[in-house]
Protein backbone atom coordinates (compact mmCIF):
# COMPACT_ATOMS: atom_id res chain seq x y z
CA UNK A 1 0.00 0.00 0.00
CA UNK A 2 1.14 3.67 -1.00
CA UNK A 3 1.35 5.67 2.45
CA UNK A 4 3.63 7.28 5.19
CA UNK A 5 4.68 5.21 8.13
CA UNK A 6 6.64 5.95 11.05
CA UNK A 7 9.99 6.29 9.86
CA UNK A 8 12.21 9.02 10.60
CA UNK A 9 14.64 10.74 8.21
CA UNK A 10 17.21 7.80 8.15
CA UNK A 11 14.54 4.98 7.65
CA UNK A 12 14.27 4.25 11.28
CA UNK A 13 11.12 3.43 13.04
CA UNK A 14 10.02 5.74 15.51
CA UNK A 15 8.03 4.48 18.51
CA UNK A 16 8.50 0.99 17.97
CA UNK A 17 5.31 -0.64 20.16
CA UNK A 18 3.72 2.66 20.63
CA UNK A 19 0.42 3.30 18.25
CA UNK A 20 0.48 7.02 19.43
CA UNK A 21 3.94 8.08 18.82
CA UNK A 22 3.79 5.95 15.59
CA UNK A 23 0.72 7.79 14.24
CA UNK A 24 2.09 10.78 15.23
CA UNK A 25 5.01 10.17 13.16
CA UNK A 26 3.23 9.11 10.32
CA UNK A 27 0.75 12.52 10.02
CA UNK A 28 4.49 14.52 10.61
CA UNK A 29 5.38 12.43 7.41
CA UNK A 30 2.18 12.57 5.54
CA UNK A 31 2.30 16.78 6.30
CA UNK A 32 5.86 16.98 4.52
CA UNK A 33 5.27 14.83 1.57
CA UNK A 34 2.58 17.16 1.25
CA UNK A 35 4.25 20.26 1.80
CA UNK A 36 6.64 18.76 -0.79
CA UNK A 37 3.78 18.29 -3.39
CA UNK A 38 2.43 21.79 -2.95
CA UNK A 39 -0.56 20.90 -0.60
CA UNK A 40 -1.64 21.66 2.57
CA UNK A 41 -3.64 19.24 5.22
CA UNK A 42 -6.89 20.64 4.75
CA UNK A 43 -6.74 19.76 1.49
CA UNK A 44 -6.63 16.15 2.02
CA UNK A 45 -9.62 14.62 0.81
CA UNK A 46 -9.23 11.64 1.70
CA UNK A 47 -7.13 9.20 4.45
CA UNK A 48 -6.72 5.15 4.48
CA UNK A 49 -5.64 4.33 7.63
CA UNK A 50 -3.86 0.68 7.86
CA UNK A 51 -3.51 -0.76 11.58
CA UNK A 52 -1.70 -4.10 12.57
CA UNK A 53 -3.90 -6.21 14.65
CA UNK A 54 -6.65 -3.67 15.08
CA UNK A 55 -7.88 -3.30 18.72
CA UNK A 56 -11.41 -1.19 19.26
CA UNK A 57 -9.93 1.96 21.40
CA UNK A 58 -7.14 2.07 18.35
CA UNK A 59 -9.38 4.57 16.46
CA UNK A 60 -9.41 7.42 19.58
CA UNK A 61 -5.78 7.02 19.63
CA UNK A 62 -5.52 7.64 16.10
CA UNK A 63 -7.93 9.98 15.79
CA UNK A 64 -6.23 12.33 18.61
CA UNK A 65 -3.03 12.22 16.54
CA UNK A 66 -4.48 12.89 13.73
CA UNK A 67 -6.24 16.03 15.60
CA UNK A 68 -3.40 17.86 15.30
CA UNK A 69 -3.05 17.59 11.19
CA UNK A 70 -6.35 18.24 10.10
CA UNK A 71 -8.54 20.78 10.24
CA UNK A 72 -10.82 20.59 13.17
CA UNK A 73 -14.54 21.76 11.28
CA UNK A 74 -14.06 19.53 8.28
CA UNK A 75 -11.80 15.97 8.47
CA UNK A 76 -11.36 14.15 5.66
CA UNK A 77 -13.32 11.50 4.72
CA UNK A 78 -11.53 8.11 5.27
CA UNK A 79 -11.54 4.51 6.26
CA UNK A 80 -10.09 2.33 8.96
CA UNK A 81 -8.69 -0.89 8.36
CA UNK A 82 -7.26 -3.62 10.46
CA UNK A 83 -4.12 -5.54 8.82
CA UNK A 84 -2.08 -8.54 9.40
CA UNK A 85 1.33 -6.58 8.59
CA UNK A 86 3.14 -4.18 7.49
CA UNK A 87 6.28 -4.39 5.50
CA UNK A 88 8.21 -3.98 8.46
CA UNK A 89 8.09 -6.16 11.67
CA UNK A 90 8.08 -3.14 14.52
CA UNK A 91 5.34 -0.82 11.87
CA UNK A 92 1.97 -0.80 13.02
CA UNK A 93 0.49 1.59 11.52
CA UNK A 94 0.38 3.52 7.50
CA UNK A 95 -1.28 5.88 6.42
CA UNK A 96 -2.77 7.04 2.94
CA UNK A 97 -4.18 10.29 1.60
CA UNK A 98 -5.40 12.04 -1.76
CA UNK A 99 -5.32 15.68 -1.42
CA UNK A 100 -6.80 18.26 -4.30
CA UNK A 101 -4.39 21.18 -4.59
CA UNK A 102 -7.07 24.49 -5.14
CA UNK A 103 -4.24 25.63 -7.70
CA UNK A 104 -6.27 28.85 -9.09
CA UNK A 105 -7.01 29.84 -5.95
CA UNK A 106 -3.09 30.46 -5.03
CA UNK A 107 -2.50 32.19 -8.52
CA UNK A 108 -5.01 34.33 -8.53
CA UNK A 109 -7.38 35.50 -10.78
CA UNK A 110 -4.83 37.26 -13.38
CA UNK A 111 -3.52 33.43 -14.06
CA UNK A 112 -6.24 31.42 -15.00
CA UNK A 113 -6.26 31.80 -18.71
CA UNK A 114 -2.94 29.64 -17.86
CA UNK A 115 -5.07 26.52 -16.68
CA UNK A 116 -8.22 26.38 -18.55
CA UNK A 117 -10.71 23.74 -17.25
CA UNK A 118 -8.46 22.53 -14.70
CA UNK A 119 -9.81 23.59 -10.99
CA UNK A 120 -8.37 20.99 -9.20
CA UNK A 121 -5.18 18.87 -9.54
CA UNK A 122 -5.00 15.51 -7.92
CA UNK A 123 -2.27 14.48 -5.96
CA UNK A 124 -1.36 10.54 -4.77
CA UNK A 125 1.02 9.94 -2.21
CA UNK A 126 3.56 7.23 -2.24
CA UNK A 127 5.24 6.05 0.42
CA UNK A 128 9.17 7.68 0.76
Amino acid sequence: ASGQVALNEHGQVVGAGDLAAQARQAFANLTHVLHIAGAIPEEVLRVNVYVVNLKPGDWDVIRKEGAAFFPERNPPAGNLVGVQALPRDSLLIAIDAQAAQAELERLGPDRVSEFPGEMMKPVRFAEH
